[in-house]
């Protein structure tokens, strides 16, 4: 027998090395787990918060804002909806992505704790209140024009209505959700494909459907909206080192919401073709919201 050889063949360092291996696994295993049970469940008070937080909007929306909403008209191309608008805000979106880890490279990870609190919190609050609010609006228009007015809105209403204000807000938010990855790079995390994609391009797609006054964003911002109502209410709750228990549904919620989405937006196409309805919006929107969304789609899936 090799003197640095035991019975099974491999050598005495090779033996030592893999015992270290099993104890890490061990160790690392034990901490994951102390992690675990440190976790708490979510306080209470944080989703009443964000549900009281967003009905004090909507109502003061209602009240207090309410002829600046109903009075307000959107010009398309003008102000924050010009094309330099989203053109530089993804250009300054991914120089972001390529400084800052550049700049915390030989820097330790921020501790975002407390923003990260107040941006997730922030960002469930106002997608529940833009779901609240364009739910209300999708049924005023159901209530007079049925399901057809909501998708098609062949009077070609919309457009004038305080729904597209709430598009508005909802392609704004598209903005603000870019320092997800802003923070991700001052905690040094690791940026993948789908998160930078999906902001960006998730942005063009509401810029789009406003430039085109494509009907089915309603259904779609809802959607995602909901999804984002959860999401960014773990998020909340993974800054402040407490737990959901339905974390593990997140992702599979996402993808039926682009079924969701895809199936809806189908009933655009089948007024146009079918019924031979002049319905708001384009082909163009529609291809390009077919595409992004079935993109969405097959990325999830294989995430």
């Amino acid at each position: 027998m090799p003197p640095n050889s035991n019975p099974n063949g491999s050598t005495i360092e090779e033996t030592i090395q893999n015992e270290k291996e099993k104890g890490n696994e061990k160790v690392q295993k034990k901490t994951t787990d102390k992690k675990f049970e440190k976790q708490r469940p979510a306080p209470w008070y944080l989703s009443i918060s964000i549900f009281i937080a967003a009905a004090i909007t909507l109502y003061l929306c209602d009240t207090v804002f309410a002829d600046f909403i109903n009075n307000w008209k959107f010009e398309p191309r003008q102000g924050l909806h010009n094309i330099w608008f989203p053109t530089i805000s993804v250009a300054l979106y991914l120089v972001m992505i390529i400084v800052v880890p550049i700049i915390m490279k030989d820097r330790e990870p921020l501790n975002l704790k407390v923003p990260m609190l107040v941006h997730n919190f922030f960002l469930s609050y106002g997608s529940l209140l833009m779901v609240l609010a364009l739910v209300r609006e999708c049924y005023y228009i159901y209530i007079s024009q049925g399901y057809e007015g909501i998708t098609c809105d062949v009077n070609h209403t919309q457009k004038t209505s305080p729904i597209y204000f709430w598009y508005y807000v909802f392609y704004l938010s598209k903005v603000y959700e870019f320092v997800d990855t802003l923070i991700l790079c001052l905690r040094k995390k690791e940026l993948i494909f789908l998160l930078v994609y999906h902001h960006i391009i998730t942005l063009w797609l509401c810029w789009v459907c406003l430039d085109h006054y494509f009907t089915m964003q309603s259904l779609c911002s809802i959607a995602n909206a909901f999804v984002h109502v959860f999401m960014y209410y773990f998020y909340a709750c993974q800054s402040i080192n407490r737990y959901v228990w339905w974390k593990k549904h997140l992702t599979a919620l996402q993808i039926v919401q682009f079924i969701i989405d895809m199936t809806a937006t189908l009933s655009w196409a089948y007024y146009v073709l079918f019924e031979g309805k002049d319905c708001s919006g384009t082909w163009t929107s529609f291809a390009f919201g077919m595409s992004v969304v079935g993109s969405f789609l097959v990325l999830f899936i294989q995430f």
